[in-house]
């Protein structure tokens, strides 16, 4: 069905799977066209690995890459869940805050955190002062 009724709105959402394996290969959510995050805060894109697995998953509003409220894009370690990236995107341009990072890298095993950018509206901005542990 690719049509709604007054008062609804249809999101196509298109998944790919390989013809051997009968796992996914990716899927694509659209509203008009474009790609589009539906409501339900579900991402556009949606990228798996050769056993099915989630690999990478991207927010989009009116085609852009963005997502209020949490990670744009995220990358993870299928094996494990592991979020190994994170960036933080609004229309396509990284911003977050000062004190939060809009960037986060992670050891795809133990997920420690290895790097954290910032970034305001597109601009890097130095990581912020963090109070010293040592006493």
């Amino acid at each position: 069905m690719d049509r709604a009724n007054k008062g609804q709105t249809a999101y196509i959402t298109v998944t790919v799977y390989d013809d051997e394996t009968g796992f996914p290969v990716f899927q694509h959510t659209y509203l008009n066209g474009v790609l589009q995050s539906p409501p339900d805060d579900s991402p556009a894109y949606v990228l798996y690995d050769d056993l099915g697995r989630v690999r990478e998953m991207i927010w989009h509003d009116s085609g852009s890459i963005g997502r209020v409220g949490g990670p744009a894009t995220i990358k993870l370690n299928p094996e494990n869940g592991i979020h190994i990236l994170e960036s933080y995107v609004v229309n396509s341009v990284r911003t977050r805050s000062a004190t939060e990072p809009a960037v986060i890298v992670r050891d795809p095993q133990s997920g420690k955190t290895l790097k954290c950018e910032y970034y305001l509206n597109g601009k890097k901005l130095p990581a912020p002062d963090t109070p010293s542990l040592e006493k």
